[in-house]
């Protein structure tokens, strides 16, 4: 969808669901195909609160979307460890390094 057709102002942002919303902090799926469900106590959608204070649990469809998120991350974080390391061992002329520059990986 595009804007020519939107009263002035207003662009596809401004459509529920349509926003830059970012994925709900509990299934980790975008806000407009959030797996959870209603909070019995509050009729929260999605509120990591609920499943902390409320006794809620996650289901299964939850549960892989987190970890297919946690992986995800893991990738991006892998490929950028990787590119640096292509850079220090192709491009850098810096010789020095303090020993808090890279993660300690023991912790």
């Amino acid at each position: 969808m595009t804007g020519f057709n939107m009263p002035p102002g207003c662009n596809v942002s401004n459509i529920p669901g349509c926003g830059d919303e970012g994925p709900c902090a509990v299934c980790c799926q975008a806000v407009i195909a959030c797996v959870c469900k209603e909070c019995p106590e509050c009729g929260a959608q999605g509120d990591p609160n609920c499943y902390r204070k409320h006794g809620m649990k996650l289901d299964k469809l939850q549960m892989i979307g987190r970890q297919k998120t946690y992986i995800h991350v893991l990738q991006e974080k892998l490929g950028d460890a990787i590119q640096h390391l292509d850079f220090l061992i192709h491009d850098t002329e810096i010789t020095g390094w303090d020993i808090d520059y890279v993660e300690d990986l023991f912790e």
